[in-house]
């Protein structure tokens, strides 16, 4: 659900909206810090998990969206430890 105003016009839209704002906010704020302090202008960011679609429209960051990045890293923690299972 994509919310187009800033504050909701029944309980459903006003705690999505919350929820996408404060996140964004959050998520903002933490960039712009790590901006301050480091030597890149921009650090690489990285979005997982299935909700993060939801989030990655309002953010004015470019942000590498990986939905199972866990499994995916699990995956290859298995195949690295069991190598004679590989064909």
């Amino acid at each position: 659900m994509i919310i187009k105003v800033l504050i909701g016009n029944s309980t459903n839209t006003s705690i999505i909206s919350g929820v996408i704002n404060t996140t964004v906010g959050m998520i903002s704020e933490t960039i712009n810090y790590l901006s301050s302090i480091s030597e890149q202008r921009i650090p690489l960011i990285f979005a997982t998990g299935g909700n993060a679609k939801y989030i990655l429209p309002y953010l004015k960051y470019k942000v590498l969206f990986e939905e199972a990045l866990v499994l995916k890293g699990l995956k290859v923690v298995y195949n690295l430890n069991t190598p004679w299972l590989k064909n």
